[in-house]
C-alpha cells in the first residue's frame, strides 16, 4: 500500500528552538502578571524585569535559529516545500508579539499601581 506524501515537512530543531523561544516568553510572562496580579508583591515586578529581559535574549536565539534553519534549507539538495516558509513566519510574528503584549502588562501595572490610596501623615512635633 501506498502512503500519500505529505506536504508538511517534519520540524527541524532548530525550528522547535525558535518556537520555544517565542513561546518561553509569552507564557513565563503571563504567569508572572496574573501571580502579581493575585498577589500584589513586589518581587513579581523583578521577576516580570527578568523575564522580559530573557525575552530579548530569546528573541536573538530564534532568530539565529530561524536563519540557520533557512540557510541549511537553502543549501540542501532536497526539493524545496514551498510551504516552509509558513511557520518560520508564524513564528516570527508570535516573537515581535511578546512585545507589544508585554508593553500593555506593563501599562495594566502601572495602572493598578495607581489605584492605590495614598495616606501622608506628618507626625513631626512641634512643641
Amino acid at each position: 500500500m501506498v502512503q500519500p506524501e505529505s506536504s508538511q515537512t517534519p520540524m527541524t530543531k532548530r525550528m522547535r528552538t525558535a518556537w520555544q523561544c517565542a513561546w518561553i516568553p509569552l507564557i513565563l510572562g503571563t504567569a508572572v502578571y496574573l501571580l502579581w496580579l493575585l498577589t500584589r508583591w513586589e518581587a513579581m515586578m523583578l521577576l516580570g524585569l527578568l523575564v522580559i529581559a530573557l525575552g530579548v535574549l530569546l528573541t536573538g536565539v530564534c532568530l539565529v535559529a530561524l536563519i540557520t534553519d533557512i540557510l541549511k534549507e537553502r543549501a540542501s539538495k532536497v526539493a524545496k516545500n514551498p510551504r516552509a516558509m509558513i511557520p518560520r513566519v508564524l513564528c516570527i510574528l508570535l516573537m515581535a508579539a511578546n512585545y507589544p503584549i508585554a508593553m500593555w502588562m506593563i501599562g495594566e501595572g502601572n495602572r493598578f499601581l495607581d489605584l492605590y490610596p495614598v495616606t501622608i501623615q506628618n507626625t513631626s512635633f512641634n512643641a
